[in-house]
């Protein structure tokens, strides 16, 4: 795997952020992720759960979901980018799915997964790069800019 420090994290958290804004496009959250293999871009997803009507299609569970025919050998070279903190449900299948660096863009404490990296030492053995604040003001201008179509 390249070494996480010469991952170019803007152009992949732009990459999420497209997602996002077609999911705010289409009445969902908007909510991006990617997952990135060997410096390429192996799965995508968005928020679809309005779209949907099914709670479950969280980005994160999408873009591990797109990505299975390449983590499927390489799943602990690969690297989750998502532009709002993984919740606990996601934070879970993505040590599930045996990922283990995790990127995101705007922290989420009432519902993000920050909470169970502290308190559960599985999850802080099976995740080894949890790190937020990336390209978060893009992050927060898309929710901004979306809130208003939202229910």
């Amino acid at each position: 795997m390249r070494a996480l420090q010469h991952i170019d994290h803007h152009t992949f958290m732009s990459a999420a952020l497209q997602e996002a804004e077609q999911a705010g496009f289409a009445g969902d959250l908007p909510i991006g992720a990617v997952v990135i293999c060997d410096g390429e871009i192996v799965g995508r997803g968005r928020n679809r759960i309005r779209s949907r009507s099914d709670k479950l299609r969280h980005a994160e569970v999408e873009a591990l979901e797109t990505s299975r025919h390449v983590r499927a050998s390489r799943h602990k070279d690969c690297v989750l980018y998502t532009t709002t903190e993984p919740c606990v449900m996601c934070l879970g299948t993505i040590i599930m799915a045996d990922v283990r660096h995790v990127f995101f863009g705007l922290p989420d404490p009432a519902r993000g997964g920050s909470d169970m990296m502290a308190l559960v030492p599985y999850a802080a053995d099976q995740i080894h790069t949890y790190e937020g604040g990336i390209l978060a003001r893009d992050s927060e201008q898309l929710w901004r800019r979306f809130e208003q179509r939202l229910p």
